[in-house]
């Protein structure tokens, strides 16, 4: 008797435990966005951008079954911290300018210098499209310049480098040492896909387009709750599709 009450309880207590999976992960959901505040920043988040010219040779290799073009344009370094970023492999995403063959791994809208040294940063909404990084912000936030932000395409011929980029999340504060480039797909037919050579510009044209060589989070503010995201979401999914199961196939 006492186990067939029990068997009784498993649907109860399976709604609840979805239920349970679904509110954690809507939370994760707000806590991912998190900036690090300015107490957090690490001292190297304040350096410019280092950009020299190059000496080195336009790179060759083939990517998902086709050949790739890279001219290089200066040799780059860049310091800060992500404020925004689009995964054009998210399932949720309609992307129209990506598809699974598409080299460019991941977009970081990344901010870096003075504007680290104040709060204001932290009452911006940054949200990256399909091509660029947007921003909002209220008249409150008074200590900001968008010469000391960018969004940058992210590109490499490198598996183990392409998996850094895709793990990093809203609030890594990174380094990324690479070239800016230009660079050119097969099915392009000889078109090439540009970058910024310079901070101060705006608009269509202005994100930089790195192909990364080394890329490292230097700390990493909301790691955990990005992890406790997917595990809620899958976990969820999982209860989710038990119970669809159970109700039509079980006893």
């Amino acid at each position: 008797m006492g186990a067939d009450c029990d068997m009784h309880q498993l649907p109860t207590i399976a709604k609840w435990a979805m239920y349970l999976c679904i509110g954690g992960w809507l939370a994760t959901c707000l806590m991912v966005t998190r900036l690090p505040p300015p107490s957090a920043i690490r001292k190297e988040l304040y350096n410019q951008p280092i950009q020299n010219s190059t000496q080195a040779q336009s790179l060759h290799f083939l990517y998902k079954g086709q050949n790739i073009s890279v001219v290089p344009q200066a040799d780059y370094t860049l310091w800060g911290t992500v404020i925004s970023h689009n995964d054009p492999t998210a399932w949720y995403r309609f992307d129209i300018t990506h598809d699974k063959r598409s080299l460019d791994t991941r977009d970081l809208c990344v901010m870096w210098g003075s504007n680290l040294e104040h709060d204001d940063y932290l009452r911006i909404k940054a949200y990256n499209n399909d091509y660029s990084c947007e921003l909002r912000y209220g008249p409150d936030v008074h200590h900001f310049s968008e010469s000391e932000l960018s969004n940058n395409h992210l590109i490499s011929d490198n598996d183990v480098i392409r998996n850094i980029i895709r793990n990093v999340q809203i609030g890594d504060q990174i380094v990324i040492r690479g070239m800016l480039v230009k660079y050119s797909e097969e099915r392009w037919n000889g078109h090439y896909r540009g970058t910024s050579m310079t901070r101060t510009d705006t608009g269509m044209g202005a994100c930089e387009t790195i192909f990364v060589q080394d890329i490292y989070v230097l700390d990493s503010y909301n790691q955990l709750w990005a992890k406790l995201k997917i595990f809620f979401f899958w976990s969820a999914l999982g209860i989710m599709a038990m119970r669809v199961l159970a109700f039509f196939f079980a006893p």
